[in-house]
């Protein structure tokens, strides 16, 4: 341990590092481990380099004496969190390595303030990650071992809801109201002797069990730990990513004592670790665990009876052969399901619920209705969890009489890791293949990002296309949170499409997927139309269609139409804080634009996310928004109306000659809603973009 006071002076470095290494020999000891954890500005480089310049005049001093000295430096599961803005390129140059204390992830809560996992699989990854290429230098993974928690955290819940949230209190940590705090740290010991241990349940995003309790007071808790088989995963996670290794904080928390159930747990926390033989992956679960990855989804009807009025509308919808027109559904409003122009819809998802009500409603108008196919890495790459998923999803589907599964599965997957890439192929495979015996007319769907050949998204996507229906081309988020540009640019949608059918994948095996909701960048300083945003994406959000309409409605003469993306946009300044931002959003003539685009690419379709982003009022301007949003879109017959689209985009004109990107001119768009009555479209040569392919990996509006 070492204080700030010392490590800024260098005479006082050198005492102490004389200090240590008296101690170190006098206890035959083999080297020194640094855990200092104090925060460190980022303005703040005279500390930096002050704790840097300790690490290495240690390091020098104790291999000068003994060559075989060890020293290690401890940081915290991802680089800069927690104000901590170390120089840690500097310290893996001058040490053995870094131990990567891959726990207490949520000493910094942010959104809403709940009791979260300690040491999720995901987050373990995106650390090391970090520590290994998003640093100003890369990290050998020879520099770097995994460390990982003997412990858990007990949280007192303010409130527990029905999907298992429990809403702790607020204490606050570094700037951040909601911290990990609120919890108590338990050994693994104390939580195995608990007689809830017997109730654990799974995490499947966090790869993490936990159970839910009750105190003496009788208010409800929750304990969030890790155990062997979770702790396991991590361990072949080092392994795969060929870290040095491995490590836990602390190997005292277990039962040492001399009884059977002790040395059960020491004996499966030991084995756990790399070196010994793999672990059943069922044996820490409960048989009756279910791996669903959104706990609000609906619980399954115990029996299959038809719950619309009429039982033919539970008869599943044969048609393959229409034009597709696929829909994200992220509200369970029924006044909005009304609202719906049903006319030009052929598929229906529901995100992050579940309600035969909307099935009902749209087997009625000859659409489909099916389920998000929600669902872990942990599941992905596990085959025995993979197949009860699957039995799972099919189940849903048939006790609901649904008519498929989208599968929206977003996990880096760089192009070495063949594994995580084949196993993610073989779940799409193994779904569709079981619920086509169930329900032959079943359709399976698979997102993308927009680039096929992305390097962070390397999936196997003609593999994916053989085994879906289709796959459904995110053409959105192409610009991201770091970057200021166009969320659906017309040239990058184009070419990302055609990145799919390089890969000699049918026209008819893709749609494509369009915003209907825009990103809004905050400006650190705002000139015409030029906004400098914050390099770290401080202040990016995103809006539905309706809130972008409604703050456009107060300042409408800044409407601007890009004319190389072909996208509209606006900047403008608040009144009272004075911050500035600028909008980037499509519209129903960016949108047709690229309708009619799919049109002429002859692909099977086209889709929104999400459907949910307009205004559902029963007023005027709601029925005008929904009707300007929904006319363009094609119909779902089958050839008419698509090739009416393809003929619009032969015809320019119709749009004011949109596709050059050499006018100067009114761009009025035609007869489609805007804002206000009387408001006039200027147009604006924007900041061109390049016309290239993006990988979507900026913030998604769904997670």
């Amino acid at each position: 341990s070492v204080t700030k006071d010392t490590f800024m002076k260098p005479e006082l470095r050198k005492q102490w590092i004389t200090k240590q290494m008296n101690l170190a020999k006098l206890n035959f000891l083999d080297g020194l481990n640094f855990d200092y954890e104090s925060a460190i500005k980022k303005t703040e480089t005279d500390v930096r380099d002050a704790y840097t310049a300790l690490v290495k005049e240690t390091n020098q001093a104790f291999k000068k004496e003994m060559p075989h000295f060890q020293v290690t430096v401890d940081v915290a599961w991802k680089p800069n969190t927690d104000l901590r803005f170390y120089d840690y390129v500097g310290l893996a140059e001058n040490s053995d390595f870094l131990f990567v204390m891959a726990y207490d992830e949520r000493s910094q809560i942010f959104g809403e303030c709940l009791a979260l996992p300690n040491s999720g699989l995901p987050q373990a990854r995106e650390g090391l990650l970090l520590y290994l290429k998003g640093l100003r230098k890369a990290i050998s993974p020879n520099k770097l071992v995994l460390g990982l928690p003997w412990y858990g955290y007990f949280y007192t819940c303010i409130k527990m809801d029905e999907q298992e949230k429990c809403e702790i209190k607020q204490v606050p940590f570094r700037g951040v109201n909601c911290s990990d705090a609120a919890g108590s740290q338990v050994p693994y010991a104390k939580i195995y002797n608990r007689k809830e241990i017997n109730m654990t349940k799974w995490n499947g995003t966090s790869a993490t069990p936990f159970f839910d309790c009750i105190t003496k007071t009788g208010q409800p808790c929750q304990m969030q730990f890790d155990n062997p088989y979770s702790l396991s995963l991590k361990y072949k996670l080092a392994r795969e990513m060929n870290l040095r290794g491995v490590g836990m904080w602390n190997i005292d928390l277990l039962d040492y004592s001399d009884t059977t159930e002790a040395d059960i747990m020491r004996r499966e926390m030991f084995a756990a670790l790399p070196g010994e033989s793999q672990l059943n992956p069922l044996r820490f679960l409960r048989p009756e665990t279910t791996f669903f990855d959104n706990r609000a989804t609906s619980k399954p009807r115990t029996a299959a009876v038809c719950p619309c009025s009429d039982p033919k509308l539970c008869e599943p919808i044969k048609d393959r052969n229409r034009k597709e027109v696929f829909a994200f559904s992220n509200e369970n409003n029924e006044t909005h399901w009304q609202l719906f122009d049903w006319s030009k819809l052929t598929t229906v998802v529901m995100f992050n619920y579940l309600n035969t009500d909307l099935m009902c409603l749209a087997h009625s108008h000859g659409v489909r209705a099916v389920v998000l196919g929600a669902v872990s890495e942990l599941v992905v790459i596990t085959p025995a969890l993979r197949h009860l998923w699957v039995k799972n999803q099919t189940q849903i589907m048939q006790d609901n009489f649904l008519d498929g599964v989208n599968f929206d599965y977003e996990h880096t997957i760089l192009p070495a890791m063949h594994h995580y890439r084949d196993a993610f192929t073989a779940l799409v495979k193994e779904t569709a293949d079981e619920l086509r015996k169930v329900q032959p007319y079943a359709q399976v769907s698979v997102c993308t990002v927009v680039d096929a050949f992305s390097q962070v998204m390397a999936y196997d996507y003609p593999a994916l296309s053989e085994a879906a229906d289709f796959l459904f081309i995110m053409a959105y988020d192409e610009s991201g949170t770091l970057h200021n540009g166009p969320n659906s640019d017309y040239h990058v949608t184009q070419a990302g499409v055609e990145s799919f059918l390089k890969q000699n994948i049918s026209a008819d095996k893709l749609v494509m997927g369009l915003p209907w909701y825009g990103d809004v960048y905050q400006c650190v300083s705002l000139q015409g139309d030029d906004c400098v945003i914050e390099p770290s994406g401080k202040g990016f959000g995103q809006w539905s269609y309706e809130r972008i309409v409604g703050v456009l409605q107060t300042v409408p003469d800044r409407y601007r139409w890009n004319s190389t993306s072909l996208t509209p946009y606006f900047t403008y300044t608040e009144s009272k804080t004075n911050i500035s931002h600028m909008v980037q959003f499509d519209d129903p003539r960016s949108l047709a634009l690229k309708y009619q685009l799919a049109a002429k690419m002859n692909i099977r379709g086209v889709g929104m996310f999400l459907i949910d982003c307009l205004d559902f009022s029963k007023t005027a301007q709601g029925q005008a928004m929904r009707k300007a949003m929904f006319d363009p879109l094609p119909s779902r017959s089958r050839s008419n109306n698509w090739d009416v689209l393809k003929s619009m985009h032969q015809n320019s004109e119709y749009y004011g000659n949109a596709l050059s990107s050499s006018e100067d001119g009114d761009l009025s768009p035609p007869p489609l809603w805007r804002p206000e009555a009387g408001f006039k479209i200027t147009a604006s040569k924007a900041e061109p973009v390049q016309s290239v392919v993006r990988a979507a990996i900026g913030s998604r509006t769904n997670g």
